[in-house]
């Protein structure tokens, strides 16, 4: 099963992650979307497999909650592996780094490839999001295997 969790402040990363999901069925696998604020760590399911979808901060650091989410995330599963993307601001830092450095630190194990996609300051997403976002889910179902 693949988890894929998000957090999102203005709906372009909840779009993604959305057809991020949707990619992942069509190839086959069992796969669940949540939202970091309505759902608790504790009460996702079992899964060998998370994405975190997350956007950069002003400072280019993950948000607070998804930090705090993966933490409690981390210490009740066993070896649990992931992977992570978001959409950030054309030109700016990525925060996949500092997230994966903290998942880490929470007993993920890394697994999986990274996605940082560019949105204008209008908020239109980069052109051929699509084509990227079903390529990270191919990359990370060949990478579970």
């Amino acid at each position: 099963m693949i988890c894929v969790v998000y957090s999102s402040r203005y709906g372009k990363n909840q779009h993604c992650a959305r057809l991020l999901t949707t990619n992942f069925r069509a190839a086959g696998q069992e796969t669940n979307l949540y939202s970091v604020g309505e759902v608790r760590p504790r009460s996702l399911p079992d899964a060998r497999f998370y994405v975190f979808w997350a956007p950069p901060g002003f400072t280019g650091r993950p948000p607070q909650t998804i930090v705090r989410f993966a933490r409690v995330l981390g210490r009740t599963r066993v070896s649990p592996r992931y992977a992570v993307a978001s959409v950030r601001r054309a030109g700016s830092a990525s925060m996949s780094p500092r997230l994966a450095q903290i998942l880490e630190g929470a007993g993920f194990e890394k697994h999986g490839p990274r996605l940082d996609l560019d949105a204008e300051k209008s908020g239109t997403i980069e052109a051929g999001y699509e084509e990227r976002l079903a390529a990270f889910a191919d990359d990370c179902i060949r990478s579970r295997s």
